[in-house]
């Protein structure tokens, strides 16, 4: 009974130490990935994202602290030898310090490191990702109960590729929409003409989203297009000239009747100034009278 009280004890007493163990981890800095991705005495992890270069594997770890965090590390150290691309690398364990933390956003992380041994530098370490800046110049062009929200690529992404955007037709929450990262323009519609509306766009990535970049438009019904020009009267040769022009079934003045024993031609085409330029009444200025059964109407024609 004393030797289970005595191990009851010890695992109260050891509780504690761990869990303090635990919080303390949770909450120490990180080192990032050139991927952007939390890192945590990582076995390996690689400095120069941009060409590869800076690479260190079997990583043991003797500290992992809220100011730095040590180890020893092999380091792949490119000897450029004859030229950087060739990749000859010498392989040494070597002393390797992570510390003076940052913040960025939400992330604490060890933003420099200390690189021991023969070929030792200091440098900088890959940062966390960050929300992307907001969609640039939103501009909003109006229609008939619509408008079309258009915007440009973020100027920052955060170190993070844009996964999608999302657009809003002002607090209305169940107008949002999600837009697919590659489409730079959302239409809304069912727009009441004649009202001011605030439209809102922001980008997301792995973290999270932007703050919101926003347009106003306001919708107007599409104006009545202008009523058709009547062709200007115009004076023709002959009948067949005229049937193929402006006036396919002839043109007579106004009241004027179609004199036929068959079935009268309606359709003609009225108007006084027309006909007077085809009944002959002008011949010096090459007018010829096409009103030759003199009814009031040139070459009437079904």
């Amino acid at each position: 009974m004393k030797k289970l009280l005595a191990a009851a004890v010890a695992l109260a007493a050891a509780a504690p130490l761990t869990l303090a163990a635990s919080a303390s981890a949770a909450g120490a800095p990180r080192l990032y990935s050139c991927a952007h991705a939390s890192l945590y005495r990582p076995a390996d992890f690689q400095l120069a994202c941009g060409d590869g270069n800076g690479y260190f594997d079997n990583v043991s770890w003797t500290d992992w602290t809220a100011t730095s965090a040590t180890a020893t590390a092999q380091q792949w150290y490119n000897t450029c030898d004859p030229d950087c691309a060739a990749g000859n690398y010498i392989r040494q364990m070597v002393p390797v310090r992570l510390f003076a933390p940052k913040t960025r956003g939400a992330r604490l992380y060890y933003s420099r490191i200390r690189v021991g041994g023969p070929h030792g530098y200091y440098a900088t370490t890959p940062t966390p990702a960050s929300v992307p800046s907001r969609p640039s110049r939103p501009t909003a062009t109006p229609g008939n109960a619509r408008a079309v929200l258009h915007w440009l690529y973020p100027g920052s992404t955060g170190g993070s590729k844009i996964l999608t955007y999302q657009v809003q037709r002002g607090v209305s929450v169940p107008s949002r929409h999600n837009v697919a990262a590659s489409r730079r323009s959302f239409t809304f519609t069912g727009l009441a003409n004649g009202h001011r509306y605030p439209l809102y766009v922001r980008a997301r990535n792995a973290v999270g989203f932007s703050k919101w970049s926003v347009a106003y438009a306001t919708p107007r019904a599409a104006a009545a297009p202008p009523p058709a020009t009547a062709p200007a009267p115009r004076a023709y040769p002959n009948c067949t000239s005229m049937n193929k022009g402006i006036y396919p079934h002839g043109v007579g003045r106004a009241g004027a009747r179609d004199q036929t024993s068959g079935t009268p031609v309606t359709n003609f085409k009225v108007s006084t100034a027309g006909y007077h330029m085809n009944d002959g009444r002008l011949v010096s200025r090459h007018q010829y009278d096409l009103d030759r059964d003199n009814d009031g109407i040139a070459c009437e024609k079904r």
